[in-house]
């Protein structure tokens, strides 16, 4: 590992660097050659100097007096909780950091979105002068306190004449609360110092100009002065926010965004080094200023001054890196490390520092791509916002280590395969190529939007890796065209690979996304449709830590371009102190899942998948995880059923077992919600808790982030309906909040709730308030049981539909002469409106037959069969053992493979394949297929089967690029091998899938099953 000794070894000798190494030389003059000659590049140029046109007319000294030092307070929030001194948290609708500034207009001022008051009221420009020696720095003990007063309020006497006062510790207001001001002010004037000197940077190498060179350079130098002494633990302490993780700890900003920053200004200092040279006003400024200020560095030479900003920036930054003051979510301080080290160039400093990335106690970033990164390639932060945000932070890493020329180390893009698949999870999560679930801290309450994909971000992974895949992407989500996809400005020749990726897809069908299962993250998405009528349902039962939330087995719909049943998405602020985060929006209570005896779920790692198979107009996903409540089960079963090529319904069957209060929480996107077949009684005052516990009161444990309670309070406007007679049903009347429905559609969503109860309850809940378009409140739905050792089996159909066109007429549940609540079998009667009926079956023991009606009698797992007329259209199923319809009899030769595993592929950079002790179809007869693996529970180990080998012990089952690795036996010790997911011995099984139509006379016309098809 590097040790700050070591990373600080060469600080007081001679700089090593001789070049600019992130972006080489031939790299810059290929940039200026492109300018000349392209126009998209000429609008970067142009843009760059757009962003620090009011920077780069400074003269020399404005711009060196212009960077704060350590004495002025950084922060992210005014006051979260209270918001604006003058509105409150009416300036929350505007954003998270809804604040106006313009440090050129006005600056040291901030105004309220919402209100209009600008702070603070007294002059802080002339106090911070006031206050400041020949070095620049700010002492509050010298300051001229007389200048603290309200300037539009001058008289002693008037009430107003401190209102809105600070010295840059905060204004008081008379109720006692504190607002950071100048902090607020100050963190975010920091952002704009960075981005000038990024765009001052950009604009020299993009075009030579000495003028953007000289003034970035100036900039560099001062921050280089003070960012040694650079320090947030002591603003921690009093109480400011920063993106910090709790820590309290960073340099400039918090410990998490420095990484950003910092990235930042190393990559300017590498593009600028060059522009040192042949500038002697520069050179004399600098020298005047450090011996004006009494500095101790020497900036008498290019050399110097050079050396200044290496050892007081660059250095720095890897010194901060090492001692955890610079360290972010996985990837972005492996990234500025990276940064930093590449750029110094140094023969001893660049390799140790490279070497820390890599180090068990360091960067660790072996343990993150191969333990931490699932095999979909999804990270460990349960949000994809977040989790997918490791491509973007890893991807620079992976791609400074691969082209650094003097690197000889390991290399993520050659040696992990796992960095390559990270890229392929992002596409496989969307829906209709338009939204990315809002699992946990992602998103805002129905807005549609893709995390981390677009056409140029897989066209620059086809790039890197070659995968076809990825340029198939690309293509799609480029209008199925390579127009407008180019290198970057940095190529030699960036518009040639347009035509390379024409050229690479010629001939290949369009890549289209079906039904999958990211078992590994613990995502699977049924979809079906296409164009306009593409829609989609997801289920989750991945990570519920880190940034996701407690919303294990949590479900969503997309339907006509529209997030139809809504998550709540990012919260406020993701910090353990904010107490809605806590006690409502990441909490069990607000997601559509089950609240086992009011308390939020357990956190861990994920679920389980039993089943998940797509059967062509009908597809299933079959989840549980009891390890979310420590019970004997907790499960969901989706069964997606197409009425036509343009709409489906879905039946949702969640059953649970254990403890002794169930709440079933259901609710759509915003908009009115009428109930049919129930009445309900409005309940005065008080939430969902109780008339008598008032909206948003804890009344069950703190009111913060350490909260575990049923967040019950947080539901508002209630109203109950005692044991409701099972087949009643609400409709949602949406609003069409993020414009997104088709033109002139009205759209409804409908359930109808099948299961007996001992209370229903509707009321109101609220998104979080701060993200500009948010609903202010959402319909929930809230059905109840309670009882010692609890059984609940909570059954549901749900339509989404453009009003009138309804596809579906009625649904009931079939009497299968069980107990409500019992969980062998479960049938659903639906009607559809033209006169076709559809009977599913959902069945924990596939051998026994149950009648359905109409003299149909199913022995499976799933079933679905649709009759028309009285005689059979279609059915399908899975792990179908027989279907009786009338005196057809449908029996798949294969229903269920089983088997033990022999021996499986250790090495994690080579494709996988499990050797079995059972004949399997050989060839591509299963692929597609899931196997499930019963391992030691700790993960899952479910794998879609790509196709299978006859072996003389059996079969060979190859599974394609996944992992079967879990992570390392030695966190401190790579050297000492994998954990693996799956073990020799481990039982697994392969539920086959069977699909049938018959022709008009009720006669079989075709059928398929995973051993083969027919039809006549």
């Amino acid at each position: 590992m590097l040790t700050v000794a070591v990373a600080m070894a060469a600080v007081g000798e001679a700089t090593a660097k001789t070049e600019p190494t992130l972006v080489t030389r031939q790299e810059i003059a290929n940039a200026r050659r492109n300018v000349a000659r392209y126009d998209w590049a000429k609008e970067i140029l142009e843009r760059q100097k757009k962003a620090c046109a009011d920077w780069v007319k400074q003269d020399d000294e404005t711009l060196w007096r212009l960077v704060p030092d350590q004495r002025i307070a950084r922060g992210i929030h005014l006051n979260s909780d209270v918001g604006c001194p003058k509105c409150g948290r009416g300036c929350y609708k505007f954003g998270n950091y809804p604040w106006k500034w313009d440090s050129w207009e006005r600056p040291w001022k901030i105004e309220c979105p919402n209100c209009g008051v600008i702070l603070p009221t007294n002059d802080w420009t002339a106090f911070w002068n006031s206050g400041r020696g020949a070095d620049g720095r700010f002492d509050p003990a010298k300051a001229d306190r007389r200048l603290l007063f309200n300037t539009e309020h001058p008289d002693p006497k008037d009430p107003l004449h401190m209102w809105g006062v600070t010295d840059g510790t905060g204004f008081i207001d008379e109720d006692g609360n504190r607002f950071w001001i100048i902090g607020y002010y100050c963190h975010w004037y920091w952002y704009a110092i960075i981005s000038a000197v990024d765009a001052m940077s950009e604009v020299y190498a993009l075009s030579g100009d000495a003028t953007y060179g000289h003034k970035c350079l100036v900039l560099l130098d001062r921050i280089a002065d003070l960012y040694p002494e650079m320090d947030l633990r002591p603003y921690g302490e009093q109480g400011y926010y920063n993106s910090d993780g709790g820590s309290k700890r960073g340099r400039i900003v918090g410990r998490i965004w420095e990484c950003g920053q910092m990235t930042k200004l190393v990559g300017a200092y590498d593009r600028v080094y060059d522009a040192a040279e042949n500038d002697p006003e520069f050179v004399a400024f600098l020298s005047g200023k450090a011996k004006a200020a009494g500095l101790a560095n020497d900036k008498s030479s290019p050399a110097a001054i050079r050396k200044n900003i290496e050892d007081g920036l660059i250095r720095e930054v890897i010194r901060g890196v090492c001692e955890g003051d610079i360290q972010g979510n996985a990837g972005m301080h492996q990234t500025t490390m990276a940064y930093a080290a590449i750029c110094l160039d140094d023969p001893v400093e660049t390799p140790n520092a490279l070497g820390w990335i890599f180090s068990p106690s360091g960067g660790a970033l072996p343990r993150i791509l191969v333990e931490l990164v699932d095999r979909d390639g999804v990270g460990s932060e349960g949000a994809p916002g977040y989790s997918l945000g490791w491509t973007s932070w890893l991807g620079p890493c992976a791609k400074a280590l691969n082209r650094y020329r003097k690197w000889d180390g390991p290399d993520p893009v050659r040696d992990y395969p796992q960095f390559a698949n990270m890229h392929k999870s992002s596409y496989l999560m969307t829906s209709l190529d338009k939204y990315t679930p809002h699992i946990g801290d992602t998103g805002s309450t129905g807005n549609p939007g893709m995390v981390n994909v677009s056409a140029a971000l897989y066209f620059e992974a086809w790039r890197l890796f070659g995968d076809p895949l990825y340029g198939r992407i690309a293509w799609r989500l480029n209008g199925n065209s390579a127009a407008g996809l180019r290198g970057g400005v940095y190529d030699a020749e960036p518009e040639a690979e347009a035509a390379r990726l024409q050229e690479a897809v010629r001939g290949l069908s369009e890549f289209a996304l079906t039904s999958n299962n990211l078992n590994g993250y613990g995502l699977a998405t049924l979809r079906a449709g296409k164009g306009a009528n593409q829609r989609a349902v997801w289920l989750y039962y991945g990570r519920n830590i880190g940034h996701g939330h407690s919303d294990r087995l949590n479900w969503g719909m997309f339907y006509k371009g529209t997030d139809v049943t809504p998550d709540l998405g990012y919260p406020e602020y993701a910090d353990g102190k904010w107490p809605k985060r806590g006690m409502w929006t990441n909490n069990t209570i607000s997601h559509n899942t089950v609240i086992v005896d009011a308390r939020k779920q357990d956190g861990n790692w994920g679920g389980h998948c039993r089943d998940f198979t797509d059967m062509g107009w009908a597809r299933m996903a079959d989840v549980s995880s009891p390890n979310a409540y420590g019970i004997e089960e907790y499960r969901r079963t989706l069964v997606m059923v197409d009425a036509d090529e343009e709409d489906s319904y879905v039946v949702d069957v969640f059953r649970c077992a254990g403890g002794r209060d169930h709440v079933m929480s259901f609710h759509a996107a915003a908009g009115e919600m009428s109930a049919e077949g129930i009445e309900f009684v409005a309940q005065d005052g008080g939430s969902y808790a109780g008339a008598d516990i008032p909206f948003k009161k804890g009344y069950d444990g703190p009111e913060d982030g350490s909260y575990r309670g049923s967040g019950f309070s947080w539901l508002h406007d209630v109203a109950r309906a005692k044991n409701p007679k099972p087949g009643w049903a609400v409709e949602y009347d949406m609003v069409d909040t993020w414009k997104t429905f088709p033109e002139g559609a009205d759209m409804r969503l409908r359930c109808d709730f099948l299961s007996p109860v001992d209370e229903a309850a509707r009321a109101l809940g609220d998104p979080p308030d701060n993200k500009p378009g948010n609903p202010k409140n959402l319909n929930y739905v809230l059905n109840s049981r309670s009882g010692e050792n609890l059984r609940s089996v909570f059954l549901s159909v749900i339509e989404a539909y453009a009003f009138p066109s309804r596809k579906v007429k009625s649904v009931e549940r079939i009497d299968m002469g069980l107990d409500p609540h019992d969980f062998a079998a479960i049938g659903v009667k639906a009607t559809l409106q033209d006169g076709r009926v559809d009977y599913i079956l959902l069945a924990d023991d596939g051998s026994k037959a149950w009648r359905l009606g109409e003299g149909i009698e199913v022995a499976g797992r799933c079933a679905v069969v649709r009759m028309k007329d009285g005689r059979p259209e279609k059915a399908c199923g899975v792990g179908i053992l027989r279907i009786r319809i009338g005196e057809t009899i449908l029996n798949p030769a294969l229903t269920v493979c089983t088997g033990s595993i022999m021996e499986f592929e250790r090495d994690a950079t080579k494709p996988a394949w499990i050797d079995a002790d059972v004949s399997l179809p050989k060839g591509s007869a299963l692929a597609g297929r899931m196997l499930r693996v019963f391992n030691d529970g700790e993960r899952d180990a479910c794998y879609e089967i790509e196709r299978i080998e006859t072996t003389p012990g059996g079969s060979r089952i190859h599974l394609g690029r996944v992992a079967l690795v879990r992570g390392f036996k030695d966190r401190s010790d790579y050297t000492k091998g994998y954990v693996y997911d799956v073990s020799k011995g481990n039982l697994f099984e392969i539920a086959l899938a069977s699909a049938w139509t018959f022709d008009e006379n009720g006669c079989v016309k075709s059928w398929k099953t995973n051993n083969g098809s027919g039809g006549r």
